[in-house]
């Protein structure tokens, strides 16, 4: 009965998340918008007829150290050898779509912050985290030259700030 009553809510949410920013229902359901996309259970209908997504979009970060290095950090791929890795690897594809997607800027620093944790179990020191969008236009299946050039575009740059030093009283 509750997962009915879960399913029920879901889908009526997902209507309501489609309509104009106007209608009274959408305006019901925005508080909740923030939860769903940090969860990554958004959704979009770009990829149906009669406008569908012409873009492959992928994610890179480039990490800035202390010494001045600077290193990239680019997403999982797929294994295609473990059914169990395909499936994390779809799940972080999603997860990825999100962060790309450009619907909410809230995932930006979580990334940020988890990708200066790994380099700090590392022993590494980070000065600054820039994620960037690497986007191609995918044209017509009759065009010449059916894929364009990569192109990119920075999102958000993250640098750390100093932790402030807490001094104990006498």
């Amino acid at each position: 009965m509750l997962v009915d009553i879960f399913i029920v809510t879901l889908l009526l949410w997902f209507w309501c998340y489609d309509l104009p920013s106007d209608s009274p229902a959408k305006r019901m359901v925005r508080p909740l918008e923030r939860p769903f996309c940090w969860l990554g259970l958004w959704h979009g209908w770009s990829m149906f007829a009669p406008d569908p997504l012409r873009v492959n979009r992928r994610l890179r970060a480039e990490l800035q150290y202390t010494d001045g290095t600077v290193d990239e950090w680019r997403p999982v791929e797929p294994q295609r050898s473990n059914w169990f890795l395909d499936w994390l690897w779809f799940r972080y594809f999603k997860y990825q779509s999100s962060v790309l997607g450009g619907r909410d800027s809230q995932l930006y620093q979580p990334l940020c912050l988890f990708l200066i944790k790994q380099a700090s179990e590392e022993g590494l020191t980070v000065k600054s985290v820039k994620l960037v969008r690497e986007y191609q236009m995918v044209q017509p299946p009759h065009a010449d030259k059916p894929l364009r050039d990569w192109q990119q575009s920075p999102v958000y740059e993250f640098k750390p700030q100093e932790k402030p030093k807490v001094t104990r009283q006498p």
